[in-house]
This record gives C-alpha cells, structure tokens and sequence, in this order.
C-alpha cells in the first residue's frame, strides 16, 4: 500500500515586531555659570600732603628792640625813680617806628601818672581824703604795669581808709564814706571805726528811703536817685538795700 505523506501545512506565525518605546527624558543639565571673582581693586595710596610750614613775619618792634629800653625802664620804676623811667622812654620813642613809638610814650605817661598819685599819697601831711583818692587811682595804674607796689599801696590804703571815713560822712558824701569803710576793712580789718561807719550809713540809708517812698509819686526822678543812693551806701545784705531795690523796680 502505498503512503503518501501527509502535506502539513503550516502557516508562518505572523510576528508582529513589538515596539518597544523607550521615553528617555532630556535630563535638565543646569551649568552653573560661576560669577568671576571680584577682585578688589588695589588700595589708591594718597599722595602725601605737603605740610605747608606758615612762616610769620616777625612783628615789628620799631627800628631796633624796644625790649631792652622797656627793661631798663622798669627797672628804675621799681627804683622809685618814675621821672627818669618815663624820660628814657620817650628818649626811645624819638628813634622808634610810629607804632613802638606810641606804645613807649603810652607808657611813659602811665609811669609819670603813678609816680605823681603815689608820691602825693604816701606824702605824710597829705589829708585824709586826698591821700585815699590819690592811692585808690595809683594803686589801679600800677597793677596796669608793673605791679610792683601793690602790697606797699593796700597798706598805706588801709591807713588812710579809716580816716577818712569820718570826714566823708561829715560832709554828707556818703557814698565816698561807704567806698572807705570798705576798703579800710579789705586792706587793714574791721574796727570800731567802721563798724561805727556802718550804722551810721545804715541809718541815713534808712531816712533816704523813707523820703524816696514819699516822693515817688509826685518827685519819682528825686526819688530814684535816692535810691540809687541807697543801693550804693549800704550792703547788699541790709534790709533797706533790698527795699530800695524793689521799690526802684516797680
């Protein structure tokens, strides 16, 4: 018996090729830009400052030093011998610039002014009062020069001071009388000249107030000057000097 093969047909399998989808995602490379470094600029050194040396004109003295002369001259001021101090000096003046020149005659006078106050307040039959006045003025010329009697004048001022205050009160100039209660007790203490002074000023400041009070409303220029007079002859601690003072004010 005869066999024929049996045919198999077998159809190919169809494969499909599979996609095989791959995402790949763009991965973000950030490049970080780096800032360039800051470098700092170099340190501008300063030109150094020239110090400017200001050079001043010596100040004139006048043609030559008027030191030596003004020297000289105080040394025989000192000497008591005020005429000749003054005298040199105008001398040196005639040779000096205008500017030297004034300054040694201003001198001069001032030399010529003390030695004539003091000599006429040391004298020892001067009075009272004009021996005080003469002092009070040398004493304040020579403290604006020398200064070289200052201790010698308050001495002699005290002395003179106290005896003179009885003969200012005598005539009435009350305030002269107050100005030498003071300056006998600065210059040579309290005493019972001027503590006697004292109240006797305290009560004629007393019956100036009272008329002052008076007249205030008919005579107020009278009055006023009054007080003023008040204010003046007594200390600023009396009971009269604070009335005098408030009534001047109202």
């Amino acid at each position: 018996v005869e066999t024929k093969p049996i045919e198999t047909k077998t159809k190919p399998i169809e494969t499909k090729p599979t996609e095989t989808k791959i995402e790949t995602k763009p991965t973000d490379t950030k490049v970080e830009i780096k800032k360039p470094v800051e470098t700092k600029k170099p340190v501008e050194t300063k030109k150094p400052v020239e110090a400017k040396v200001e050079v001043k004109k010596p100040v004139e003295t006048g043609r030559g030093d008027t030191g030596a002369v003004k020297a000289r001259a105080a040394t025989e001021y000192r000497n008591k011998n005020f005429t000749g101090a003054a005298a040199m000096l105008k001398a040196a003046a005639g040779s000096a610039s205008p500017a030297a020149a004034k300054e040694l005659r201003a001198l001069a006078t001032t030399y010529e002014q003390f030695g004539r106050l003091y000599n006429s307040g040391m004298a020892p039959g001067a009075k009272p009062t004009d021996a005080y006045v003469a002092l009070r003025s040398a004493k304040n010329y020579d403290s604006s020069s020398e200064s070289a009697f200052q201790t010698e004048i308050k001495a002699k001022l005290g002395e003179v001071a106290t005896r003179a205050i009885g003969l200012y009160i005598g005539r009435g100039e009350l305030e002269q009388a107050a100005n030498a209660v003071r300056d006998a007790e600065s210059y040579a203490g309290e005493s019972g000249t001027t503590q006697a002074a004292r109240k006797n000023l305290e009560s004629r400041a007393n019956e100036l107030y009272t008329q002052a009070n008076k007249e205030m409303a008919t005579k107020p220029d009278e009055a006023k000057a009054k007080l003023q007079r008040v204010i003046k002859i007594v200390d600023s601690k009396s009971p009269v000097f604070a009335k005098a003072k408030k009534l001047l004010e109202s």
